[in-house]
């Protein structure tokens, strides 16, 4: 992976951490409360990629019991849908 790649990658999972924990507090959710299923949606395919490649990560990172990285998301199942980086890249988090 190349460096601008890495450092891409690494400001999309802060922004979802940021997201995710913005959420649960909003909610009055523990940090440690997992959630059902979410959505990560960019048209970018590397990154798409990359967030893929690093569920594990995202899984530990938000306590997510499925994550699914997208080109769209799921607006018929929707909990909440929070918008991060720009406008290329959306989280929702499904079934909480």
């Amino acid at each position: 992976m190349r460096d601008s790649a890495a450092e891409a990658l690494g400001a999309t999972l802060v922004d979802i951490a940021t997201a995710v924990r913005r959420y649960k507090s909003e909610n009055n959710l523990s940090l440690s409360a997992e959630l059902g299923r979410l959505q990560v949606a960019t048209a970018d395919t590397r990154l798409a990629q990359a967030l893929r490649e690093a569920a594990d990560d995202l899984t530990s990172i938000t306590r997510a019991r499925e994550i699914e990285v997208t080109s769209q998301l799921d607006n018929r199942h929707l909990s909440e849908k929070l918008l991060i980086m720009d406008t290329t890249t959306e989280l929702a988090i499904v079934d909480v």
